[in-house]
């Protein structure tokens, strides 16, 4: 993720203004696409800040694009604007900051202010603790005398966070993307603005609000909750009602004073005594914000003890080699869920056995974590292992590129581009987007599940289909270039590229990680090789896609690293 601060280099240079031109672009399109669902108290906050001067404009934007409600009054400093304190004023007289004067305990928010070494400094602490523990003394002492007036906080803020949700469709893109498309770093798509809204009446919006506010509640919550909230949550979901899992859409709980919805994606297991298994997303229409899968699996970790009777064991056993020995086909996600809850209780699933090539290297150093080595004739050179690995093949007579989980959506994007950008009903609603809104959702492969099979046929009947979109469609970077991805495609054989593609894009969040390190060959012959050095395992996700590829006839290896 690119964040303001780090962006890649760029000969491009932005106006010192950049962030409020956005900002204002921003504002100017979403009052004329979803002006007639804004409140009077809502078209007044835009008046009132549209009358500000430039310089509290200026401000208000720098402050809100740091994402926080609250701020020391002495870190607001910014060289490009002049008279800053002349344009606080301005945001204190029309209610856009206020300062915290009379707190009757230092609000939670606060706490991320306040460091360790300025916590010592102010005689908070008497010597160095954890921040968890910071923020527990903080939470248990009123410290605001310390803090009066030098703390401020930004107003309005929700209400221009809805304004970007309307504008990029998610809350996941910000003014960020639009920077690296102006720096040139990010190529946007010419698309047409979907005619469709994602919402058209206040009561829609409004409604997808309060689910999100729930969503951001409930993820707070797990960063710190105990196995015994956990397991209280946990319980709720069990005791739930659920008659045919397969036709309900939307589940509604109620979980420490609060509404969550829910979209239940996976399956039931019936056998243990209703255990959900669930990708928690909250839904409207095509927006979709995902709840962490760590956050699934600390409740099944928390629920542990349930299943340590024989009893239950003996039902988990069961249903899960029922699973493996039928004709039911699990994505990769039901797979993983499956197998990490199996192998908490010691059982595991049989694994595919997967060629292995031996490749003779010299470990030089570690640092930070990485490994480098150098060919043991080669020693002049250091490199990541990957990077070792295709020298070695390349002295073998083998083209190799370290690619890892570029190349098969690279190829998804080029060969089933205009399928991607279709279409299907509110997709398109900025001009600042990578891909379409839904395109992060459940709902993506099933909307054009018939334009993918179209397609794929096209692609397999006729070369000149393919080579057309590689030219049109692929850009080349320094990863992979227009040659070389046409000597890949050919190789490995447009069928079971097509293969990968359509399981990339039956769900680009959840398969875009474990792909193969290395893409190797030749002019007679190919192969995905996943490099591990000595004492390094295999993930669960790059199994899956090793046991995929094996599954569907490609050819797939492992090189284990000889250290000499």
């Amino acid at each position: 993720m690119y964040s303001e601060n780090n962006l890649i280099e760029s000969t491009i240079k932005l106006s010192p203004h950049y962030y409020f031109h956005h900002f204002m672009t921003i504002v100017e399109f979403v009052i004329t696409r979803y002006g007639d669902l804004f409140s009077e108290s809502e078209n007044q906050i835009l008046e009132n800040f549209f009358n500000l001067p430039l310089n509290s404009q200026l401000i208000y934007v720098r402050l809100f694009n740091r994402r926080k409600n609250f701020f020391f009054e002495h870190d607001i400093r910014y060289k490009e604007i002049p008279d800053i304190p002349q344009g606080k004023r301005e945001l204190l007289n029309q209610n856009f900051i206020e300062t915290q004067t009379d707190c009757t305990i230092l609000p939670e928010e606060c706490y991320s202010l306040i460091s360790l070494g300025k916590a010592l400094n102010m005689g908070i602490l008497k010597f160095s603790v954890s921040r968890k523990k910071l923020d527990e003394i903080l939470k248990d002492n009123p410290f605001h005398l310390l803090f009066a007036g030098k703390i401020i906080r930004l107003n309005h803020t929700s209400f221009f966070e809805t304004v970007m949700l309307l504008f990029f469709g998610n809350s996941f893109l910000s003014m960020t993307d639009m920077v690296l498309t102006d720096l040139g770093i990010r190529k946007q798509e010419n698309y047409l603005i979907s005619p469709q809204r994602l919402f058209n009446t206040r009561i829609e919006l409004d409604q997808y609000l309060a689910d999100y506010k729930s969503y951001k509640k409930i993820k707070k919550d797990t960063r710190c909750i105990s196995n015994s909230h956990l397991i209280e949550l946990f319980n709720i979901f069990l005791k739930t009602d659920f008659s045919d899992l397969t036709t309900v859409k939307d589940i509604t709980v109620k979980y420490r004073g609060t509404y969550i919805k829910l979209k239940t994606l996976l399956f039931l297991i019936k056998e243990l005594v209703q255990l959900k298994l669930w990708s928690s997303e909250f839904s409207f229409q095509v927006l979709k914000l995902n709840i962490s899968f760590r956050f699934f699996f600390r409740l099944i970790k928390a629920q542990l003890s349930f299943f340590q009777t024989s009893k239950n064991r003996v039902l988990l056993w069961r249903y899960y080699s029922k699973i493996n020995n039928s004709n039911h086909s699990l994505d990769f996600e039901e797979e993983i869920i499956l197998e990490k809850l199996s192998s908490k209780l010691g059982f595991r699933k049989k694994e595919q056995i997967i060629d292995t090539q031996m490749i003779p290297l010299k470990r030089v150093s570690v640092e930070k974590g990485r490994v480098f080595y150098t060919q043991c004739d080669h020693t002049e050179k250091i490199l990541t292992v990957e990077n070792a690995v295709t020298e070695y093949l390349s002295d073998h007579g083998m083209n190799s590129l370290h690619t890892e989980n570029i190349l098969i959506p690279l190829l998804s994007d080029t060969l089933f581009h205009d399928e991607i950008f279709h279409d299907a009903g509110a997709s398109f609603q900025s001009t600042y987007q990578e891909k379409p809104l839904d395109y992060f959702s459940s709902s993506f492969f099933d909307a054009r599940k018939d334009l993918f099979t179209d397609r794929r046929a096209q692609l397999v009947s006729d070369e000149t289909v393919w080579k057309n979109a590689v030219s049109k469609h692929f850009d080349e970077n320094e990863k992979i270039s227009r040659k070389h991805l046409v000597e890949i495609i050919d190789a490995v054989g447009i069928d079971a590229v097509c293969t990968l593609c359509i399981k990339f894009l039956t769900s680009p969040v959840f398969h875009n990680k474990g792909m193969p390190d290395l893409i190797v060959w030749n002019s007679y012959s190919y192969f995905f090789m996943e490099v591990k050095s000595p004492g390094d395992r295999l993930n669960i996700h790059q199994r899956k896609w090793l046991e995929f590829m094996s599954e569907n006839n490609l050819n797939v290896k492992i090189g284990l690293i000889d250290e000499k």
